[in-house]
């Protein structure tokens, strides 16, 4: 599989999911996929005001829940992280990217201090639309 062809589906598999948890419970304010700079592996990370409500292990039951019903996504439930909507990687993903209608890759070297090899920012609006 070309990378191309890779970052699509992980692209289209991440928007499915972060469309379909708000309706489970848990409210989306950001969602990107980074790949730190000491690992290969990419990661989605989901910054959510539930997690205010919501402890951390019945929300990822929720992912985990989600995801074996759609296994056609392509995404692991262990390439999920929930971070808190006031995590700093979420707060600097939701500045990067205003103003795009989708998901848009982040060349930075580092996301909210973070050291990073590339990212991949869902657009506020598409988080947005999930949270509704």
């Amino acid at each position: 599989m070309g990378q191309e062809v890779l970052v699509n589906a992980m692209l289209e598999g991440g928007q499915q999911l972060i469309d379909a948890l708000p309706s489970r419970g848990l409210k989306v304010a950001a969602a990107f996929w980074v790949k730190p700079d000491d690992d290969e592996k990419w990661l989605l990370y989901i910054a959510s005001p539930s997690l205010g409500t919501i402890a951390l292990g019945p929300a990822y039951h929720v992912v985990n829940s989600v995801l074996r019903e759609h296994p056609e996504w392509g995404i692991d439930f262990f390439d999920v992280a929930l971070v808190n909507e006031h995590n700093p990687m979420a707060l600097e993903a939701r500045v990067h990217a205003k103003g795009y209608p989708h998901p848009i890759p982040f060349r930075g070297s580092s996301l909210g201090g973070m050291p990073i090899q590339g990212a991949y920012i869902y657009s506020p609006r598409s988080a947005a639309t999930a949270a509704a």
